[in-house]
């Protein structure tokens, strides 16, 4: 999240009419504003992007791109916010809300553009017996709080566990380090060097204890306990997401698609998937033929997310 960009963005809420803030609000809306007065979250971004020029320049960009007209398209307002914010569109600023419940103050930002939830509280949502009504004031007090409680501080990568990662990644053999990589493989290993990212993470567990522990736990949790000798490379990126300190895969993936900086390009959330998290364009081809992934290109990578991590707190 572009706290900056968050801060204009509340700063413009803050400054709208009293008239606009006491408006009720049916977040399933999608009819064109009246009165300047839209019945709905993303309809309540419309207004305010009078307020803000840039926002106002990326929803006009977005609806020219994929309709030729800028008229008035609320699931572009919410994917023109997402990109102010300095997401991809509105999925990932859900995902993120979502992602981070106690930035955004509840377990339902994934709602935000969808139902009342995302904007009232369980103690406050009802009033004599009677469902509160929603109203632009509660959605805009709503965004202050996520500001307040980004500003205390954002939930970031675990940078000593991913210390601890790394080191363990940088000492395994030259055997291990140059095995060819087949990033959809999902055979067990054969002589220690499986196939893929995660099929790397449950070799480096055998130097650390606290890892392979999370993936027994994990095993526990998802009722394969079984053979405790069965790789499950699906549990292994989520043994190293928990280590890492976030909840599960889908969490890691997001944080390194969010951070394209930090992680080192665009692709940050094909970790688990695809080549081209770990190889950049100007290294995806030799004498005109794709580059074999290996273990050390990974190994690498992380090392460099690593050193990125460090250089942006040293800022």
């Amino acid at each position: 999240m572009n706290k900056n960009k968050l801060k204009e963005f509340v700063n413009a809420l803050d400054g709208l009419s009293d008239d606009v803030k006491d408006w009720d609000v049916d977040m399933n809306s999608e009819e064109k504003p009246m009165c300047n007065t839209p019945g709905c979250h993303a309809g309540l971004i419309s207004i305010v992007a009078k307020e803000l020029p840039e926002l106002q320049e990326i929803y006009e960009r977005i609806t020219l791109s994929k309709w030729g007209s800028s008229r008035y398209r609320y699931e572009v307002w919410s994917n023109a916010l997402a990109v102010f914010f300095g997401f991809m569109d509105r999925r990932h600023l859900r995902f993120w809300a979502e992602n981070n419940p106690k930035l955004w103050g509840n377990e339902f930002g994934e709602d935000m553009f969808l139902f009342e939830i995302a904007f009232i509280d369980d103690t406050k949502a009802y009033i004599d017996d009677l469902a509160k009504q929603l109203t632009h004031r509660d959605i805009i007090n709503h965004w202050k709080q996520v500001l307040a409680n980004i500003e205390k501080g954002e939930k970031k990568m675990n940078k000593d566990k991913l210390k601890e990662f790394v080191n363990a990644l940088d000492t395994l053999s030259d055997d291990v380090k140059d095995w060819g990589v087949t990033m959809l493989s999902t055979d067990k290993p054969t002589c220690n060097t499986p196939g893929c990212h995660a099929g790397l993470i449950s070799i480096v567990a055998k130097d650390l204890p606290e890892l392979q522990e999370i993936y027994k736990i994990h095993l526990y949790l998802t009722n394969r306990v079984g053979n405790q000798s069965n790789y499950h490379y699906s549990i292994w990126a989520d043994t190293l997401a928990d280590f890492l300190g976030f909840e599960n895969r889908r969490h890691l993936r997001f944080w390194a698609e969010n951070n394209p900086k930090l992680w080192g390009n665009e692709f940050g959330e094909d970790m688990f998937l695809f080549d081209k998290a770990f190889i950049d364009d100007t290294k995806a081809y030799i004498d005109d033929f794709p580059k074999q992934l290996t273990h050390r290109d990974i190994i690498e990578h992380w090392k460099q997310v690593l050193a990125n991590i460090e250089k942006g707190e040293k800022k």
